[in-house]
């Protein structure tokens, strides 16, 4: 199964509740108000990439985040037995726009530079150049429309 990583978008008017929303996930909050379930464009499943795009986008040596890695950002923490706690963020609009723009300039090239440091495995790179496609198509449709994104990896 694995740790997969799911977005879905959030209308701006409803960023405050859907936070509250995450924030009481540990007091098995209700499920969190999205804006259909039964329309893919406004969900992105980057199943277990998510951790190979983190690392193509992480920062280097002492640089800050770029607002690319944003979008991806974050580990679950690790319970008993194998159990663990999703980690979970809501990306508000204009941060969706900003991450969006920068996730457009990332490259098959950026992909090869990160197979040849050693960031990413030979073998991951289709798959991280496939997912990276999935992941600007998605940013950027949620960027025209001005929508939040909240996003779970568990």
């Amino acid at each position: 199964m694995g740790i997969r990583y799911y977005a879905h978008a959030v209308l701006p008017h409803n960023v405050q509740a859907e936070q509250e929303l995450l924030d009481g996930y540990y007091q098995r909050a209700p499920l969190m108000q999205r804006l259909s379930l039964e329309n893919p464009d406004h969900d992105c499943d980057l199943d277990k990439a998510w951790s190979r795009l983190q690392r193509l986008l992480e920062p280097q040596d002492d640089e800050p985040p770029r607002a690319a890695y944003r979008l991806f950002e974050g580990q679950v923490i690790m319970a008993n037995e194998g159990e663990h706690w999703p980690y979970m963020r809501v990306v508000g609009p204009a941060e969706v726009v900003t991450g969006a723009a920068d996730l457009a300039t990332v490259t098959r090239f950026d992909v090869r530079a990160a197979v040849h440091t050693g960031r990413i495995r030979p073998d991951d790179e289709d798959e991280v150049a496939h997912f990276l496609g999935r992941a600007q198509r998605y940013f950027a449709r949620a960027a025209e429309n001005g929508w939040a994104v909240s996003y779970t990896i568990a």
